[in-house]
């Protein structure tokens, strides 16, 4: 009797075991879907990039309207005003950018460099260890693309707050001649933004592409 309940127990501690192992293995991302995972997180922030270059152009567009406008400048200073609400908040989603892809970046490397800490062949090992060196200077260079274009961010809307602050105490035709330099400023801002804006769109897709496991390196 005592033989069979040693059988017995044997069998539930093996039963246990191989759950234990079927969870584990099931719970264990692969190398490929951590790397899907991270050119996911990419693409989302991408999105935020894309959908901010169409609002620094509407930005642009009412400063224009406002400085060619004749009469009542009220309604066109309105818009401008309530676009340059709208441009902060997207601004303020892009200066998140680069640091969701460094803080996505650490977790990204910190378990791969645990999953390879156990590769014993040489050959391998050396491989690995260039192609870590290769994505995390390619992740690092777009985390750091990803900061400069929220850091533009900052001589343009300042430029643009000190427009609108001007203004809504000199909204005449003579007060948009005056701050004519800074309006120009805010213009070439604008533009340096948007040059910025683009070169992390670019640099991300080809991060994407060279992470995906159908990509190319």
């Amino acid at each position: 009797m005592a033989s069979r309940d040693c059988s017995l127990h044997a069998v539930r501690v093996c039963l246990i075991l191989l759950v234990i192992a079927f969870v584990s293995a099931a719970c264990a991302t692969s190398g490929f879907e951590r790397s899907t995972n991270i050119a996911d997180t990419m693409a989302k922030q991408t999105q935020v990039i894309q959908e901010a270059k169409p609002q620094v152009d509407t930005m642009l567009a009412s400063l224009d309207e406002l400085t060619r406008a004749q009469g009542d400048l009220r309604p066109a200073f309105k818009r401008f005003s309530d676009t340059l609400d709208d441009t902060e908040k997207v601004a303020a989603r892009t200066r998140k950018t680069g640091q969701t892809i460094r803080e996505k970046e650490a977790e990204y490397f910190a378990e791969w460099q645990k999953e390879s800490a156990g590769i014993t062949n040489p050959q391998i090992k050396a491989a690995t260890e260039a192609r870590q060196a290769e994505v995390k200077a390619k992740l690092s260079s777009l985390g750091q693309r990803g900061k400069t274009a929220g850091d533009a961010y900052d001589p343009f809307i300042n430029n643009m707050r000190d427009i609108r602050t001007y203004l809504s105490n000199d909204l005449t035709t003579g007060g948009v001649k005056k701050i004519e330099p800074t309006i120009e400023k805010a213009r070439r801002d604008g533009a340096a933004l948007q040059k910025a804006l683009d070169d992390f769109n670019r640099a991300s897709a080809d991060v994407q592409a060279s992470l995906r496991p159908t990509g190319t390196q």
